[in-house]
């Protein structure tokens, strides 16, 4: 599979600038030939707890992705943000449409980042969500929830790799790298995470998104450059195999 990493600054709650700027990067990716094209968490917003201004009620980014992966022939994965009918709060999601436009998954953030002040704003989901693309079984995760292992390790007993979407601050990125590594290495999967950069909402972001493979091996890592493209083979099973260390995990109560 071919993928490609953006990280990028998004322009504060404004969509329509956001979606536009993406066309940058999915026309490398339409030259290169990238299966899937990955963005950070909330893609067209930044983190932002302005639910009445960045909510939606119908998917209006869900269509509009749907239209440039067709455009452009490239799967995109996206952060945006839902909104119920008598919900009081809105949903973090993350959503996958293929290159013809069907959606292969939509995730709802399973831990809103209460430190932060996104509970307040957003409620958490309660499914786990993962998609096939190009021989990979992938899963989806976004930020905050990288810090709660179970979540992963659930992911890990389907998945192959799984994308983390993040707006992830530059004051603790260390603990982004090192937890990332860790979910590879814990799950013997790999681990692609997509941060943000610039400074948002008066908070900082230094990017540093990577692919990790099943050993904890950083394959890919951005510093300043909005993309980078990588091609990776699937051999999570031969790994697994050949170093059969999940089997003897406990389930403790």
């Amino acid at each position: 599979m071919k993928l490609m990493l953006c990280q990028y600054q998004i322009v504060w709650e404004d969509k329509e600038t956001n979606i536009e700027k993406i066309n940058i990067y999915l026309k490398a990716a339409r030259e290169a030939n990238v299966d899937l094209i990955c963005l950070p968490e909330m893609s067209f917003t930044g983190f932002s707890m302005n639910v009445d201004v960045t909510g939606e009620y119908q998917a209006e980014t869900i269509t509009a992705m749907r239209k440039l992966a067709k455009e452009y022939g490239v799967a995109i994965a996206f952060g945006y943000v839902r909104c119920q009918e008598n919900h009081v709060k809105a949903e973090n999601h993350y959503a996958v449409v293929d290159k013809d436009g069907v959606v292969l998954a939509d995730y709802t953030k399973i831990h809103p980042f209460s430190y932060g002040g996104e509970s307040a704003f957003f409620e958490g989901g309660n499914e786990l969500v993962s998609f096939s693309l190009c021989d990979f079984n992938i899963g989806l995760a976004i930020c905050y929830d990288l810090r709660f292992p179970e979540q992963f390790q659930l992911l890990g007993e389907r998945c192959d790799m799984i994308l983390l979407p993040a707006n992830w601050p530059a004051s603790r990125i260390e603990h982004f790298q090192v937890l990332g590594k860790a979910r590879a290495i814990e799950n013997q999967c790999y681990m692609a995470m997509i941060n943000c950069i610039g400074e948002m909402g008066n908070i900082e972001y230094s990017g540093n998104s990577m692919l990790v493979d099943p050993e904890g091996k950083v394959l890919l890592e951005l510093s300043e450059e909005e993309y980078q493209i990588i091609t990776i083979e699937n051999d999570v099973d031969g790994y697994r195999t050949r170093f059969p260390v999940r089997k003897d995990r406990v389930s403790l109560q």
